[in-house]
């Protein structure tokens, strides 16, 4: 959510919405956020650290690779991450 209100609203002046959503899903707590970017920005370059970190905690956590995916459509990008259900 950091980055998508640091990058959603870089060098933006109308009205921005940042989108969050959770589900459940085939046994993952499945969370997806949109948040919206102009290409004809020029923004400022992150270090990735963010989406690294959690990327990595999930891999701790879960020893899984696939739980979480950035996708850039046009105008938006799209952050999904899966947290699969801890069985007892």
């Amino acid at each position: 959510m950091e980055n998508a209100i640091k990058f959603g609203l870089y060098g933006t002046t109308g009205e921005v919405v940042i989108s969050l959503r959770a589900i459940i899903a085939d046994d993952h707590l499945v969370v997806t956020i949109v948040n919206p970017f102009d290409p004809d920005m020029q923004m400022a370059e992150g270090t990735g650290f963010g989406l690294k970190s959690v990327k990595r905690r999930l891999y701790l956590l879960f020893g899984r690779n696939d739980l979480m995916q950035i996708n850039k459509t046009n105008n938006a990008y799209v952050v999904v991450f899966r947290i699969p259900a801890i069985s007892e």
